[in-house]
């Protein structure tokens, strides 16, 4: 089953998504599903070289979220980047 499949993803209208844990596992494995089923993702997660590795379109920010100083780097670059 495809993650957009899910109902509770049906709902959304608009088609962005923020990804945390972006650079592995099941957060990169999310993206990459919602981005094949047309969606814009920026994704999130501390390592900046496996971000730019899966990410070579620019949509990733990296940034430590256990942090404030790196919720509001997040929160800057999503304001620069409606």
């Amino acid at each position: 089953m495809h993650i957009t499949n899910l109902p509770s993803v049906k709902f959304f209208k608009m088609k962005k998504a923020l990804v945390t844990g972006a650079s592995t596992g099941i957060g990169l494995v999310f993206c990459k599903e919602l981005r094949n089923e047309g969606w814009e993702v920026t994704g999130v997660a501390r390592s900046e070289e496996k971000l730019k590795k899966e990410f070579d379109d620019g949509y990733f920010i990296a940034t430590d979220l256990s942090s404030e100083q790196g919720i509001s780097l997040l929160e800057k670059h999503l304001k620069d980047n409606k």
